[in-house]
């Protein structure tokens, strides 16, 4: 019976430990989302920006050449 009661305790000592990383590990998920969110706004911006950049240069050259 003792032997259980040992291994219950190692077993709650150990979880002890996880259970902040599993915290951290939440925290981290949700920045790493919120991350790649951005970074796909930021992406969708650019290109749409790129695309403007484009059109103007292109109206431009061909204004110079009319």
């Amino acid at each position: 019976m003792q032997r259980i009661q040992v291994r219950n305790e190692a077993k709650t000592a150990t979880l002890e430990k996880l259970v902040p990383h599993l915290g951290t590990l939440e925290e981290t998920k949700a920045k790493l989302h919120e991350t790649k969110e951005e970074a796909r706004k930021t992406k969708h911006d650019l290109r749409k920006r790129i695309a403007e950049l484009q059109d103007a240069n292109f109206e431009l050259s061909g204004s110079s050449n009319g």
